[in-house]
């Protein structure tokens, strides 16, 4: 029995050391890391100096016993300190102790100063026994001290238990019960109940660190990724999880796990069986393809994936989603998804929409009819005009007393009046048309993506000859990339630009004059600007710009383009639109409008993998 306890002891140090080696030669260490360095050091020096201790006494050697004692007390007064410290860094995220806590350190003093001064003030062992062992005053204290600190430990590994997790659910519970088992071992000894050998202590506290190793390792990289970055993702994202190369899903959080089938999203299934199991419920063949995407251009990829909560229920849920591909020494390894659900944002936004395109119209309507008074009343009077030129000259007529010059003069007054209806008809013709040639550019829906070169392409060439008549010189500017696009209906914004820059030409009533056309980018925004020199906008009309239907060109303008034009640009394509003015200067117009990036925002082909 004693050989095989021999053994065990000797197994126990051996695999202690291969232990000790294994954490040493890792890069990087934390601070859990160098306190399981410190406590497998502490049992491993308990083992052995036990072993020699017991060695020297079988041999007669009592001197050598006596010191080899001292060192082992040593180790068994650092053992316990190194777990509580170990512990309360499981419990509070990685915090120390406070300086209070550091009075534990106290033990290891008190410890050694008992045993070296035991021969000639008898703290250590007295003539008193318990349970046929010998207790002074400083044994008494470390026996405390002991069972104080552990069970401290114990409790800080039941907190980390509790708020660890789920992956480290087992880690714990195995963690407090590799602890508390030493504990227990370490009562019978001392108690003497039963015959135990010294060595079941440090052989159990041997077990105990190799819990602490796998708790600190599963800790500190989990599945690669930290406890920490875990926390947050679960935070900010909706759904997250990661995929191999075989599609298998290596892992996912709460939020995915809520979403997904939940008998289906477990570790070390494919993926693509999930999805394709629930065809009717995901877009299947969209995310197949943006993990192949990302993965060939290496690169992340955005998508928004269309989800129903069940297959028999109409209220889709849309999600942002980012496939982000992980390489390691250029070899494929996995994919991250990343999805946010954006359904109540894009319902918000789609009122949003609304709401000020419904505004604008009512805005629109408002200012339509306050400019139709003055034709409405113009051909109302001139009617009560020609009526009234009518009955004098039938009055006339019956009492035979007209002459050739008052037959001229009635003529002349109603082709007078004549005039005066045609040109409150064509006021409503021009207000007519450009309500339904702005209106319908505002409500039409069109995702169509053009870039910035095909616009400054489009509004030279539609220009050009009216800028040549006019003298006018057009500068353009553009400070964009290449690959900046915005999305929506380019004729739309082309009829506004188009419709600035002509303000501009006839602003300068004939005279040559310069018109600069600039395009600037600004983090996710573009700004178009038109600006000239033409003395600038009257501060009477500045007010009402863009409230009203107003214009600065009498009969040769309806006002109604520029009014049109803000609330496009507005409801249609999200953006802002603005404008500054200097008399006897000039004016400046600005078109901001959000722009799509070509290297994040790439556009998924729909077809199946190959």
């Amino acid at each position: 029995m004693q050989i095989f306890i021999y053994f065990t002891a000797l197994f126990a140090f051996v695999f202690l050391a291969a232990l000790l080696v294994r954490v040493l030669r890792k890069k990087g260490k934390n601070s859990l890391q160098y306190l399981l360095i410190l406590y497998i050091i502490a049992v491993m020096g308990w083992i052995f100096f036990l072993f020699f201790e017991d060695a020297s006494r079988r041999l007669g050697n009592l001197q050598a016993a006596w010191i080899l004692e001292r060192g082992k007390y040593f180790f068994i007064t650092l053992v316990p300190i190194w777990i509580l410290f170990m512990s309360h860094a499981f419990a509070q995220d990685g915090k120390y102790l406070t300086k209070l806590a550091y009075l534990v350190m106290a033990d290891p003093v008190i410890t050694q100063f008992g045993l070296w001064t035991d021969n000639k003030f008898h703290l250590y062992y007295s003539s008193l026994f318990v349970r046929g062992r010998a207790i002074g005053l400083f044994s008494a204290a470390h026996i405390m001290i002991f069972f104080t600190v552990m069970a401290v430990a114990l409790v800080y590994l039941v907190l980390f238990m509790r708020k660890a997790s789920k992956e480290l659910h087992f880690q714990a519970l195995l963690l407090i019960v590799c602890t508390a088992l030493p504990v227990f071992v370490n009562i019978l000894f001392i108690a003497n109940t039963i015959n135990i050998t010294p060595y079941a202590t440090p052989i159990v506290f041997a077990a105990s660190a190799f819990a602490f190793y796998k708790t600190v390792s599963k800790y500190n990289f989990l599945e690669n990724t930290p406890l920490v970055l875990r926390s947050i993702v679960d935070r900010i994202s909706y759904v997250y999880i990661v995929v191999d190369a075989e599609l298998t899903i290596v892992d996912f959080n709460e939020p995915a796990f809520q979403a997904f089938p939940s008998h289906k999203l477990k570790k070390g299934n494919n993926f693509s069986d999930i999805i394709n199991t629930y065809k009717s419920i995901f877009d299947y063949d969209k995310i197949l393809n943006c993990i192949a995407e990302a993965r060939r251009i290496e690169k992340p990829v955005k998508a928004e994936i269309i989800y129903h909560p069940t297959e028999h229920n109409n209220t889709d849920r849309f999600f942002q989603c980012e496939f982000t591909p992980i390489f390691q020494k250029g070899r494929y390894r996995a994919c991250i998804v990343m999805g946010q659900d954006v359904t109540q944002s894009k319902k918000d936004y789609a009122s949003f929409v609304e709401q000020e395109r419904l505004s604008s119209i009512a805005q629109m309507i408002g200012s339509v009819v306050q400019n139709l008074r003055a034709p409405v009343l113009r051909l109302s009077n001139s009617m009560e005009n020609i009526a009234s030129i009518i009955d004098e000259c039938q009055k006339q007529i019956d009492e035979k007393s007209i002459t050739a010059d008052e037959f001229v003069e009635i003529i002349r007054e109603i082709k007078q009046n004549l005039q005066s209806q045609r040109s409150g008809l064509e006021s409503f013709e021009g207000i007519l048309s450009a309500i339904t040639m702005q209106t319908e550019s505002l409500i039409v829906e069109n995702d169509k993506v053009f870039s910035l070169p095909e616009l400054i392409t489009r509004v030279e060439f539609l220009l050009k000859d009216k800028l040549d008549e006019a003298q006018c010189t057009l500068k353009t500017t553009n400070n964009c990339g290449s690959e900046v696009r915005i999305k929506g209906d380019m004729n739309s914004l082309v009829q506004i630009i188009q419709a600035l820059i002509m303000n501009s030409i006839q602003a300068y009533n004939g005279a040559e004059g310069l018109i600069y056309f600039t395009l600037a980018q600004k983090k996710d925004l573009v700004t178009i600007s038109i600006g000239d020199y033409a003395g600038g906008i009257p501060l009477e009309m500045q007010d009402k710009l863009f409230k009203q239907v107003v214009t600065t060109k009498g009969k040769h303008s309806s006002g109604i383009s520029l009014y049109m034009a803000h609330a496009t640009i507005i409801g249609h394509f999200q953006g802002k639109m603005w404008f500054t003015s200097k008399q006897n200067e000039g004016s400046e117009f600005f078109i901001e409008i959000p722009l799509i990036n070509a290297e994040t925002d790439l556009e998924i082909p729909e077809q199946p993998l190959s």
